[in-house]
C-alpha cells in the first residue's frame, strides 16, 4: 500500500524468478526516526533521520532552518523559506551565525548539497560596490564576515553582471552564479564559535559562541620617573 510502512524483500539466498528477480519474500518494515536533528538543541535526537521542526534551545530558530550538517566545529542549516539576498543575510544574522562563507571544496559541497533544480541557495559573497577594489565583473568580492576570499568556485562564464548582480547563490554542480538581490531563494546559514567579547581586538560579531580566542590591546603610559619592573595584561 502507498502508505504502508514495509517494503517488499527477497531472500538472497532463494532461486530467481522466471523474470530474473528475487523471490518475494513478503512484507519488512521500512521507516525513518523523525525527531529534533539539530546537534545544538536541547531536545536533540541522535538517532534523527528526518527533522520533524521540534527543535527547542538551539540558538537557531526551527521555523527560520533545518540542520544540514557539521565541518570542522562549524553547523550549517538551510532555510526553510525564501528571502531577497539582503533579508537573507538579516534573518541568518538574527539567528546568531551569518550567511555561509566557503573556504574550500568539501564546505561547498555541504552548502550546496540541498540544492535541486531551479531553487538556487545564497551564500555570504557579494560585491562591495564601494571596494577600491571594484571592478565588473571580477573585482570587489567579499564574504560577510569580512574573511580572505581564497576560495572560488563560478560558473563558467561568471561573474558576468547581466543586470546589477552584486550578490551569489549556490546552482547546479555546487557552482557559483551571481545575481540581482532582489530574488527570493533558499539560503545557507552558518555557526561558528570565536571571539564575542566587544572590548576585545579580534571581536567576531558573528560568533554564537566564545571560544576562548579573545585577545585585548593595552597602552601603558608612565610618568616622567617611573621605573616599569614588570606587566602583566589579563583579559
Amino acid at each position: 500500500q502507498p502508505t504502508s510502512p514495509c517494503i517488499d524483500a527477497g531472500d538472497p539466498e532463494s532461486e530467481l524468478d522466471p523474470d530474473g528477480t528475487v523471490a518475494d519474500m513478503g512484507a519488512y518494515p521500512f521507516y525513518h526516526i523523525w525527531g529534533c536533528t539539530d546537534p545544538l538543541a536541547s531536545n536533540y535526537l541522535p538517532d534523527a533521520e528526518l527533522d520533524d521542526g521540534s527543535c527547542t534551545g538551539s540558538p537557531v530558530n526551527s521555523s527560520d532552518f533545518t540542520y544540514a550538517g557539521e565541518l570542522d566545529g562549524h553547523y550549517y542549516y538551510l532555510s526553510n523559506n525564501t528571502a531577497n539576498w539582503e533579508n537573507a543575510k538579516i534573518i541568518s544574522e538574527d539567528n546568531n551565525g551569518h550567511l555561509v562563507t566557503i573556504s574550500n571544496d568539501d564546505e561547498n559541497t555541504l552548502a550546496g548539497q540541498h540544492y535541486t533544480g531551479g531553487n538556487y541557495i545564497w551564500i555570504g559573497l557579494f560585491q562591495n560596490t564601494n571596494s577600491p577594489e571594484f571592478s565588473e565583473p571580477d573585482g570587489g568580492w567579499e564574504w560577510v564576515t569580512g574573511e580572505p576570499l581564497d576560495y572560488i568556485n563560478w560558473n563558467s562564464g561568471e561573474p558576468n553582471n547581466m543586470g546589477s548582480e552584486q550578490y551569489v547563490f549556490i546552482q547546479a554542480n555546487n557552482t557559483w552564479n551571481d545575481a540581482n538581490q532582489s530574488v527570493p531563494y533558499r539560503f545557507a546559514l552558518e555557526l561558528e564559535k570565536g571571539c564575542t567579547d566587544p572590548t576585545a581586538s579580534n571581536y567576531q560579531d558573528y560568533a554564537y559562541a566564545d571560544d576562548g580566542s579573545c585577545l585585548y590591546d593595552y597602552c601603558l603610559e608612565l610618568h616622567s620617573g617611573a621605573n616599569l619592573k614588570s606587566f602583566y595584561a589579563l583579559p
